[in-house]
């Protein structure tokens, strides 16, 4: 294993491609409106069996605030795996195990 390159560890940080949202932001649906929600002012059910699901799209049927929750979830298990890190014996000796 060769010897850490600065020079080539910064050429590559400025190849990394834009970040991306994993999540579409959820949407009005029409479709939903007219033939769930509209039915259901009127009427007490809905036989979901008789609705188009290619129509559909899961930003469509995603809570308003989803994306942000998914981002939450991830930070959450970065921080988890930071901690576990540090209670490993190459940390806390301030030795490098494997370069």
């Amino acid at each position: 294993m060769g010897a850490f390159d600065i020079d080539c560890f910064l050429q590559r940080l400025r190849e990394v491609p834009e970040r991306q949202p994993l999540l579409e932001e959820p949407c009005y649906s029409e479709y939903l409106q007219t033939q769930v929600f509209d039915v259901l002012r009127q009427r007490e059910d809905v036989d979901l069996r008789q609705l188009n699901l290619s129509q559909l799209q899961l930003r469509d049927l995603a809570p308003e605030h989803y994306p942000k929750m998914y981002e939450r979830v991830t930070e959450g298990w970065t921080m988890g795996f930071n901690r576990l890190f540090r209670k490993m014996p190459a940390a806390y000796l301030k030795q490098g195990a494997f370069f």
